[in-house]
């Protein structure tokens, strides 16, 4: 099992992480902001799930996914616990599965 640990800032409160980072910046409705893992975290060639609480626009998975595949990684699938569909965060996500147990009417 592969566990990850990434970091994102919200209301421009900075994200510390140890050591050597790369990062991926995405875009929201209010600006810019960037997500961060330590390098090495991963190899090329493993399989990983994205979970996130939300989807709302789709910025933090997409640059979840971008991150992970940047460096070699296959993400299997994506999963949140809440969708909220009308803000079609899920069309960023590509063709890559996504999970959801709550969607928002």
């Amino acid at each position: 099992m592969l566990f990850v640990v990434t970091c994102t800032s919200y209301t421009n409160i900075e994200c510390y992480i140890t050591g050597d980072v790369i990062s991926e910046e995405y875009s929201l409705e209010y600006g810019t902001d960037k997500i961060e893992m330590h390098v090495g975290a991963v190899e090329a060639g493993e399989r990983a799930i994205i979970i996130d609480d939300l989807i709302a626009t789709g910025g933090t998975l997409s640059a979840a996914l971008k991150l992970l595949e940047r460096v070699g990684v296959q993400v299997v699938e994506c999963a949140c616990l809440i969708e909220l569909p009308e803000l079609k965060g899920r069309e960023r996500l590509g063709d890559n599965p996504l999970f959801v147990l709550i969607k928002s009417a």
